[in-house]
């Protein structure tokens, strides 16, 4: 050693696309998974609602349900990672089309959220694009009898 400083080099990607693969690949692997975090959606909420620790069975089964019956087929074959709110938002109003009401919507889109949520916090996406979706109000449906009212018995 001639007693001068070193420089300590890293890296050394030969192009800008082997540096950005590179980069891609440091997303944290969830659940020792060799593949490096990449899932499609569905994947990832299957593997989500499995790895769920302290979850009743009943919601588990809901959540479960969700994925098998809607989300399979609405999200079949998108990467997670190239999920936008335009995948959310067609996903819903095909449900919409299909005659489901929005309290059922509504549901489906709390499990998607929660999901998405998870994979945020696993570094698997940078933004949920569920959070930007606005449904209608799910609202309970009304009897055809009016209770009476309290103070003076009408029925208004």
């Amino acid at each position: 050693m001639d007693g001068g400083r070193r420089r300590l080099r890293r890296g050394g990607y030969l192009t800008c696309e082997a540096a950005a693969a590179a980069r891609d690949r440091l997303s944290v692997p969830v659940l020792g998974d060799s593949r490096d975090g990449v899932y499609t959606v569905v994947e990832w909420l299957e593997a989500w609602v499995e790895t769920r620790a302290r979850l009743r069975d009943s919601t588990r089964r809901m959540y479960q349900g969700h994925i098998r019956l809607y989300f399979r087929r609405l999200l079949d074959g998108v990467l997670l990672r190239e999920l936008h709110i335009g995948h959310v938002q067609d996903a819903f109003q095909r449900l919409f089309d299909d005659g489901m009401t929005a309290a059922t919507a509504r549901r489906l889109f709390s499990t998607l959220r929660s999901a998405l949520n998870a994979a945020v916090r696993e570094r698997l996406i940078r933004d949920n694009p569920a959070r930007y979706l606005k449904l209608p109000k799910g609202r309970r449906p009304t009897s055809s009898r009016r209770p009476a009212c309290r103070r003076c018995g009408c029925t208004t």
